[in-house]
Formats: C-alpha cells, sequence, structure tokens
C-alpha cells in the first residue's frame, strides 16, 4: 500500500466473483506506517466460488501490529438483497478456501470473517505461524438462516499461534451466530503465548453461545495451550466460561477428542519461539527425534509424523527484512522483469 490511499482497509487482492487457483507463488504483504488506522488483507474475497492456494508462501510484514489478515471475507452491503436462488436451483454451494503444502507466516491472522455465510476451510500439509489467529470472525450481522455453517478441516498442519486456532466475536446486536465446526486431524497445535484455543465472546447466553462450536479431533498434540476454550457471555451481567484440557475432554468425549497428546513438543535446536513470525520457515518446525519422550514423530492416525510433512513445505525465496523492508519485494520484480526502465 502506498501513503494516502483511502478507505479504512487497504486490500491488495480483490476476489469477486468465479475461482481462483494459485500455485507456487510467494506473496508478501508489506504493511507500512501509514497514520490512518485500519485493517489490511492479502487476499480479499467477497462472493467467489473458491481460493485454492498450492505450494504457496504467504507472508506479512507487520512491524506496527495492524490489524491484517491473509484471507478477508468482507462483511455484507446490508443495503444489497442476499443472493437468491431461482425457483427449483439448487442452493448455491458455501464459499470454499483450500491450503494445501502451503506456509503462512507473519504478525495477523489466517483468516479474518466479517460475515455469517457459510464458509467451508481445509488446510492440509501446511506450516502456519501467525502472531493472531488462524481464524477470527468478527461478525457484524446476524446469520440468514439458522442452518448456517461455517466448516473448518485441519489435517496434517503445524499450526503455531500468538492467539488462538478459532475466536468470535460479534456485536452486542447480533444473536443468530453460524454454527462453527471443526475437525481436526494429525496436528501439531503451538501456543506462544496464554491465549486459549478457542474463544467465543457475544450477546447471547453461555449455553447458547456453547451450543455454536463443534469439535472433532483425532491425533493432534497440544504444545504450551493451557486453557482450551473460553466462552464469555455479554447478555445481561455477563458470565464467563473457561475450559482447562479436562474440561474440554470431558465435554467432547473420547469420540470426539480420540488419543490426544497434551506434553509439550521437542523441536529440533532452537525452535520457532526465538525468531519473528516472519523469519519463520519449515526448518524452525522440525521435530527432534533424539529423545524417547517426543511422541510426535510417528505420533499421527497413519504412523506418520504429526504435524506437516515439511518436505513438502515450499522455502521462501528470500528471507524478508525486519521493519517492513521493501528490499526482497523489488528484488523479485527486478529479476523477473529485467531492469528499472529509466
Amino acid at each position: 500500500p502506498v501513503p494516502g490511499s483511502t478507505g479504512d482497509v487497504v486490500r491488495a487482492i480483490t476476489i469477486t466473483s468465479g475461482a481462483l487457483d494459485v500455485v507456487g507463488v510467494e506473496f508478501v504483504l508489506q504493511v507500512g506506517g501509514l497514520t490512518r488506522s485500519g485493517s489490511w488483507a492479502l487476499f480479499s474475497l467477497d462472493r467467489p466460488d473458491s481460493l485454492r492456494l498450492q505450494g504457496a508462501t504467504l507472508t506479512l510484514e507487520n512491524p506496527h501490529n495492524r490489524v491484517v489478515a491473509a484471507v478477508e471475507w468482507q462483511a455484507t452491503d446490508p443495503e444489497l438483497m442476499p443472493d437468491m436462488p431461482m425457483p427449483g436451483a439448487a442452493p448455491r454451494a458455501p464459499l470454499y478456501v483450500e491450503f494445501v503444502e502451503s506456509l503462512v507466516r507473519g504478525g495477523g491472522d489466517l483468516f479474518l470473517l466479517r460475515r455469517p455465510d457459510p464458509i467451508r476451510i481445509d488446510i492440509r500439509q501446511t506450516v502456519v505461524a501467525v502472531g493472531g489467529n488462524l481464524l477470527q470472525q468478527r461478525l457484524l450481522t446476524d446469520a440468514r438462516v439458522d442452518g448456517n455453517t461455517q466448516e473448518l478441516r485441519i489435517d496434517h498442519a503445524t499450526v503455531a499461534l500468538g492467539e488462538s486456532l478459532v475466536r468470535l466475536e460479534s456485536q452486542t446486536d447480533v444473536k443468530k451466530l453460524p454454527q462453527v465446526q471443526v475437525q481436526a486431524s494429525n496436528c501439531l497445535f503451538a501456543a506462544a503465548g496464554e491465549s486459549p484455543l478457542v474463544a467465543f465472546t457475544a450477546a447471547l447466553a453461555v449455553q447458547d453461545l456453547r451450543s455454536r462450536f463443534g469439535w472433532s479431533g483425532r491425533y493432534n498434540f497440544y504444545d504450551g495451550i493451557g486453557t482450551f476454550w473460553t466462552v464469555v457471555s455479554l447478555e445481561g451481567t455477563g458470565r464467563t466460561e473457561i475450559w482447562d484440557f479436562a474440561s474440554w475432554r470431558q465435554h467432547w468425549s473420547e469420540s470426539a477428542e480420540a488419543n490426544p497428546h497434551v506434553d509439550a513438543v521437542a523441536w529440533l535446536g532452537r525452535g520457532w519461539r526465538t525468531l519473528e513470525w516472519t523469519a519463520l520457515g519449515q526448518a524452525q518446525f522440525a521435530l527432534d527425534r533424539r529423545t524417547n519422550t517426543n511422541l510426535a514423530p510417528g505420533g499421527a492416525g497413519d504412523s506418520s509424523d504429526a504435524g506437516a510433512n515439511l518436505a513438502l513445505i515450499p522455502h521462501p525465496e528470500r528471507g524478508v527484512q525486519a521493519g517492513g523492508s521493501e528490499g526482497p519485494a523489488r528484488d523479485r520484480v527486478r529479476r523477473l522483469d529485467g531492469p528499472p526502465r529509466p
């Protein structure tokens, strides 16, 4: 983004319709020190059919701690009519977003959803290392129907987070929330701070808010996660529930949280916690195989390593410079397009 641009949101790539497949591309979003407070998005979605990324690298340079998302789903215009299918036509399929064999890193969220419409997100064989949330929902309007489902499916992913895996926050006048359904298997979830794995805040009774979330987990590892779920009701005088792993496991039962591991994962070398988010790559998430107490190697349901297969994760072409420098991006453009014109 350049200084002087207008609007509350800076969007690098906006997809309004159709489908976009991205294979083997490296993106860097550089959030400069603009005086305007607002939010930034690398990919901003209106109502496309799908967005698929394979073998891609997404880096969010955010030295000024702005609100930044790799993928943003724009809020609907309240003055526009919702999509209405033709009589007798099948309902429109949910928006589909897929990350495969990719790396997402930097200061911000992976997904920021501003609308409660149905969506399906698949993440497979991917490393996510972000200072924010993997999925954040900032809902401004009610779901149109009670059956709206926002589904997140994660398999063989290595996920390091500064905040939460799923965080839902809604305005006090939003009463109809979508059903959020998560299926996670063979994953490594690691926390850099003390945020809960899942956090819900809305103006609903605790039991109603709790009923809007569903979980199914198999062979997952939780490294450094002390709080698994917080439910904060803004209704009336308010009420808060805080769930540790024992409460979480009891609630979901062994069928919905099968073969979990809450012991610390041993990372090879200094690991990922010693570096900036933008400097992380697949090398920082290699597992230490020298100790018998580290169960993540071979700990997946198929007897492979839990987390992403790091041999499938792309290597960024160049490391990102600290402080939001434009050097790496400019160098890449010049190599591809030739020397700059006079």
